[in-house]
């Protein structure tokens, strides 16, 4: 239903149109991490771009030109807030000390008082960056930009201010619910790089803008906790996997401490998730084995039974699943940084 193809404004094949791109709107402070908008960027208040970020940026034969950049070793930090879109690859995305595993449909929210970084890409990684100031989100009749202070309660900014275990910085979203958001996207990009430079250029991607972040709204209205018993439920199953992360869950006995089945635990908490609990252990797990990778000098079959993985095997296999790369390399990736 949702087929949107680029154009030939939107898919840049010159690199060098990328350099100047950032040139015209991003300053980076290197000696402080921070990246800022240049007057030109703060004009316009709403700059989406199409990125990849690869690692060997030489060119193979007959390999179709595309705008690259080098992967940041480094976390960084911006005074704008940023949308990153997943099109293609696999890595990890860290925001302030927090791990997420990248995969198509990833969508993350990063606002101005957090770091990020991209991590243990083992190829090549396709986003697309809209970054915007939040005053864009509210201007008066002269076309000039509120005080963000206004605005910071505005409920289409939530993603961004929310930290507490109900939220995240990630959301996914799939199927022709992601084409329908990358259609709005794309088109958004499209108009953007138009000739056209004027209010009414601003305001529509305004537009485009809150169409997005309300598009994003209602999907978290999908994935959220609603109830007070559902959130002690997920509140309860994190807890549980803390403390016993290196052992075998007992679900047949934690279900029945709940009051339900197993099954039913299993049914109720994939609704209310949108994932397995098997995955979410897995992810948790991870998680921790990635912290211990960076953080320890523990060999890897240890770190493979103290996060529970119980062999060798499985532990690689769900690594490579999640992070697209092998504990070893992962290792590798990280002490080369």
């Amino acid at each position: 239903m949702y087929n949107y193809k680029f154009n030939n404004i939107f898919k840049i094949l010159d690199s060098k149109e990328l350099e100047n791109f950032w040139i015209q709107y991003f300053i980076k402070d290197k000696k402080n991490r921070i990246m800022d908008l240049t007057e030109d960027g703060k004009k316009i208040g709403i700059l989406p771009h199409y990125v990849v970020f690869q690692k060997n940026l030489q060119k193979k034969k007959n390999e179709i030109k595309l705008p690259v950049i080098k992967l940041p070793n480094d976390k960084s930090r911006h005074t704008f807030f940023e949308i990153v879109i997943i099109l293609k690859g696999k890595g990890v995305h860290y925001i302030d000390n927090k791990a997420y595993p990248i995969e198509k449909g990833n969508i993350f929210f990063i606002s101005d008082a957090k770091f990020h970084k991209y991590d243990n890409v083992p190829k090549r990684l396709e986003i697309i960056n809209i970054c915007f100031l939040p005053e864009v989100l509210l201007r008066d009749k002269g076309d000039k930009m509120i005080d963000p202070k206004v605005i910071m309660s505005f409920s289409l900014l939530e993603p961004f201010f929310r930290a507490d275990n109900e939220f995240n910085d990630k959301l996914r979203i799939k199927g022709n619910q992601f084409k329908y958001f990358l259609n709005i996207v794309f088109l958004m990009i499209d108009y953007f790089n138009s000739e056209e430079n004027s209010i009414d250029k601003r305001k529509m991607l305004s537009v485009y803008l809150n169409l997005l972040l309300k598009t994003i709204i209602n999907e978290y209205k999908k994935t959220i906790v609603q109830s007070t018993k559902d959130y002690y439920l997920i509140n309860s199953v994190s807890d549980y996997i803390e403390k016993h992360i290196s052992e075998r869950m007992k679900w047949d006995e934690f279900s029945t401490a709940l009051g339900m089945s197993k099954e039913y635990f299993f049914i109720k908490f994939k609704k209310n998730t949108g994932i397995s609990c098997i995955d979410y252990v897995n992810e948790k797990r991870i998680e921790y084995a990635c912290y211990l990778i960076k953080n320890t000098r523990e060999n890897i079959s240890a770190i493979a039974y103290e996060t529970g993985f119980g062999s060798l095997a499985n532990f690689n296999m769900v690594f490579k699943k999640h992070l697209g790369v092998s504990p070893r390399s992962y290792r590798t990736g990280v002490e080369q940084s």
